[in-house]
């Protein structure tokens, strides 16, 4: 397998010579996606400060807006770095919509919600028992924020930056070192998003890494961006039911989630580079 590092032209007719170091460009997607929160953020602000005196549940609807507002900051990011780092067009980061899209985002969902839901069940079973979280949310409130900040928000516009931007402006062709990196730096920018010990921390980090490298796998498998946002919203969604049945969360799920996922994206990565030993440019193909 070849592990080069230099930026290669791809055979693609519109392909010209990326710009930055490859690893620059991955701190570029990390720092992005703290960037793309700006409009949400913005719009968070002004509404904190214009509907303090409204009734707690219009809040609470209203407080769903900014997270639809998340894919324009994403989008205007990704338009920059494809056309003045990458240059390449937007589609080569995988947005675009074909026949594989539904059935492949279905797969990814139910494939991470299944392992997810296994894993933390057998933490349960195993004694690991945490305190669930409080809904206070009717369920048509959780369900469209379910949808607007887990989907729209979280696993469309981060999959898009990390296994859409990231994956193919990599110019490594091992599969295997592809899907690290991507897996890699999504799971350090959760480092300090849980736990209150470095233990604790440590083992945020493990779970969305495992996922990720879940996704990243599948996008290497189907060329579509659309099965790693179905694994990135399967993972709020098994969360969600866990925590509906009793089960709660904490550091052993997360470990848990994170090395099973990883397990099942090494077993099918391991199968699929039996018969594509490298990863294909441009990485992304239309059905």
């Amino acid at each position: 397998m070849s592990t080069s590092t230099t930026d290669e032209t791809t055979t693609s007719p519109t392909a010209t010579t990326r710009r930055f170091p490859w690893w620059v460009r991955v701190l570029f997607t990390m720092i992005a996606m703290h960037v793309s929160m700006i409009p949400t953020l913005a719009v968070a602000l002004v509404l904190q400060m214009t509907t303090a005196s409204l009734d707690p549940t219009l809040q609470d609807w209203l407080g769903e807006i900014p997270s639809l507002l998340m894919p324009v900051g994403t989008l205007a990011l990704l338009w920059v770095f494809m056309k003045y780092i990458d240059r390449r067009p937007m589609r080569e980061a995988g947005l675009f919509v074909d026949r594989r899209t539904l059935p492949t985002f279905l797969l990814g969902f139910v494939l991470l919600t299944g392992l997810a839901l296994a894993a933390i069940g057998l933490t349960h079973a195993a004694g690991y028992v945490y305190e669930p979280r409080v809904w206070g949310a009717g369920i048509a409130l959780s369900l469209v924020d379910l949808f607007v900040r887990a989907l729209v928000h979280a696993s469309f516009c981060e999959e898009l930056l990390f296994r859409g931007y990231l994956m193919q402006t990599l110019p490594q062709r091992n599969p295997w070192l592809v899907a690290f990196i991507s897996a890699a730096a999504f799971g350090v920018l959760h480092l300090g998003s849980q736990g209150a010990s470095g233990v604790e921390r440590f083992a945020y980090f493990v779970g969305p890494t495992g996922w990720a490298f879940l996704a990243a796998v599948l996008v290497l498998v189907f060329r579509n961006l659309a099965p790693a946002v179905g694994v990135h919203f399967g993972s709020y969604v098994a969360t969600d039911i866990a925590s509906r049945l009793g089960w709660g969360e904490g550091p052993a799920n997360w470990l848990a989630v994170g090395v099973v996922a990883g397990l099942a994206g090494a077993a099918i990565l391991l199968w699929h580079t039996r018969r594509h030993p490298q990863v294909p440019q441009p990485l992304f193909a239309e059905a």
